[in-house]
């Protein structure tokens, strides 16, 4: 089963993940992309 899931943020700007995996392997590529498009680094 395919889904596709769009994150924004604050600039109403989507990205869409089309996904076919697990759900741990969905929340992986969920925190990726979140990370990306807030340019989160941990130090």
């Amino acid at each position: 089963m395919k889904n596709w899931f769009v994150i924004y943020h604050n600039q109403n700007t989507g990205i869409s993940i089309l996904i076919n995996t697990n759900f741990n392997e969905m929340g992986e590529i969920l925190e990726k992309a979140v990370n990306n498009l807030y340019n989160v680094h941990v130090n």
